[in-house]
């Protein structure tokens, strides 16, 4: 049982902070994907934080993000309040706009970093991608299909196959099934997937192999009338125990609002998020139960002509705490 609710308060911790980023799964361009919008060039994010005992703002962390033209990252730098860089990472491509190399710098201590080298098939799909570091080198090797869907992933170092993975699909081209091997044969993770006539998946059925247990559990999808995910049942089993959460949208489909709630437990808090129409989280909070301390946050932005947001301010308790000030450049 001790197990079970570790499993249910990590997975609940997940489910929520996949919440917080509702673009964090878009599709498209970089500049897409950080839930930004028009031909950015560049942002800037500035950080203060709001001293209580005399309401002064300290400067603290910052970071620059830049763009192409075609709206993918060239290079996202992280300073420190001193304004060294202490993280950063480049992106290299080729002709055809496709991603062929980034390495990422870490300056904390002694430094440290990781080159990435991507390999492509003749339909531009990546088929391997090569990691190395001044201390080793690793290789993922994918396997493509007739259809150039993935079907096997290999990761390997010095010749020894680490990890595998194997994936099968349905005739809609659906994921119907995935398995994680270590090394090429001892299985770690099954997952099979059931799907309905929208090719929306409707049930997870996992099994994990794991050195002092085997976790098996359901996850359960349900959608509205629009396709829109509503609720899902995530770490079902023959336990009581599981997590719940609902998905409410606006009108013009973004996601309004979270709630994650674990079922069956003694001890859980209730975490919620409720998100304005540009897609930006404008509420959070964690409620427990038993009579425990209800926390809040709240978020209140400025934005400029291309509904991008300039300036946040978030505030714990009704009291503010953190200013974070955006410059955003676009070509």
């Amino acid at each position: 049982m001790k197990t079970k609710n570790l499993y249910l308060i990590l997975i609940s911790i997940a489910l929520f902070s996949c919440t917080t980023s509702p673009k964090a799964n878009v599709k498209g361009t970089d500049v897409q994907k950080q839930g930004l919008n028009g031909p950015v060039k560049y942002v800037k994010t500035e950080l203060y934080k709001l001293l209580p005992e005399n309401d002064i703002l300290r400067i603290g962390d910052s970071s620059l993000m830049e763009f192409n033209a075609l709206g993918n990252f060239t290079s996202v730098k992280e300073f420190l309040s001193n304004g060294k860089t202490i993280k950063e990472k480049k992106y290299i491509y080729n002709d055809k706009g496709l991603l062929i190399g980034r390495k990422d710098i870490d300056n904390y201590g002694t430094g440290s970093y990781l080159n990435y080298e991507y390999h492509y098939d003749l339909h531009d799909s990546i088929i391997e991608v090569i990691i190395s570091s001044d201390s080793f080198i690793r290789k993922v090797k994918i396997e493509r299909n007739e259809s150039n869907f993935v079907i096997k992933n290999q990761l390997s170092q010095s010749d020894s196959i680490l990890e595998t993975s194997t994936v099968k699909y349905d005739d809609r081209n659906n994921i119907i099934g995935e398995n994680e091997y270590r090394n090429t044969n001892i299985l770690t993770k099954s997952i099979k997937r059931s799907f309905n006539k929208q090719n929306l998946v409707v049930k997870e059925r996992i099994i994990e192999y794991q050195p002092w247990d085997t976790l098996t559990y359901e996850n359960l999808y349900f959608y509205d009338a629009n396709n829109k995910l509503v609720l899902v049942k995530e770490g079902m089993d023959k336990d009581s125990a599981y997590i719940e959460a609902i998905y409410r949208y606006h009108k013009n489909g973004e996601l309004k609002e979270t709630v994650v709630t674990p079922k069956g437990s003694s001890y859980y808090t209730v975490l919620r998020e409720v998100f304005n129409e540009n897609g930006n989280l404008i509420n959070r909070s964690r409620t427990p139960n038993k009579n425990r301390t209800k926390e809040i946050w709240d978020y209140k932005y400025k934005y400029d002509s291309n509904d991008n947001w300039i300036e946040k301010i978030e505030y714990h308790n009704g009291k503010p705490v953190q200013i974070t000030k955006r410059t955003i450049e676009y070509y």
